[in-house]
């Protein structure tokens, strides 16, 4: 539980000091590590609510963080079936 909460305290420092590249490796990383890491998707909306554009979804694909963080926990919850 620990380890979970240090982790995710890493991925915000990540969300906030590193390019998002680095912060998606490592968020997906943590996805593979954990059962249902939910807090993928929170952390998809802290980095929606900090870079996403103004105007919702129709000016300026202000939610993409959330949809693709969801998108991502699908597809790697998928795969961690397929691999155990």
């Amino acid at each position: 539980m620990t380890t979970r909460i240090l982790l995710t305290l890493f991925f915000v420092a990540l969300i906030l000091y590193s390019p998002w590249w680095m912060a998606l490796t490592g968020i997906a990383l943590g996805t593979f590590y954990f059962k249902n890491y939910y807090e993928m998707i929170v952390l998809g909306i802290v980095f929606d609510l900090l870079y996403g554009t103004r105007g919702g979804v129709m000016a300026g694909y202000g939610i993409m963080g959330v949809i693709g963080a969801f998108v991502l926990f699908v597809i790697i919850e998928k795969i961690k079936k397929e691999l155990r």
